[in-house]
């Protein structure tokens, strides 16, 4: 009897670790039972992802022609600054040569009053 109390602790040891692990069998067999939901959950998830998928497609196509759309708006207003700047350099040349023949013109005449002011002195003098 001594022999079977000597070895009660590591019976009962051993007892407490199978009981453990039928836990876990327990666990893992409750988890297996509800696998097929989850299954069933994930299937109607991947169903209702697929039925959008041509809708996805159709919104990637979209973006790509706006991206391209705005790519080429961008390419455009680049070379309309480039055209306006060129024609703000134009207009202020313009406008230089404008002021220069104002110039010329305020130069003529006043040369031309002075001419004839001069021819009318000599032909005085002459006379």
């Amino acid at each position: 009897m001594a022999a079977v109390s000597a070895g009660a602790p590591a019976l009962e040891a051993k007892m407490e670790a199978i009981l453990g692990k039928v836990k876990l069998v327990e666990d893992a067999t409750q988890k297996a039972a509800h696998l097929p939901e989850s299954i069933a959950a994930l299937d109607g998830q991947i169903s209702r992802v697929v039925a959008r998928m041509p809708l996805v497609e159709k919104i990637e196509g979209r973006l790509t022609g706006l991206n391209t759309i705005s790519t080429d708006v961008d390419r455009r207003l680049g070379e309309q600054l480039a055209r306006r700047a060129e024609l703000d350099a134009l207009k202020a040349s313009c406008d230089g040569l404008g002021e220069q023949m104002a110039d010329a013109s305020t130069s003529w005449r006043t040369f031309a009053s002075s001419s004839i002011a001069w021819c009318r002195s000599s032909e005085k003098s002459i006379r």
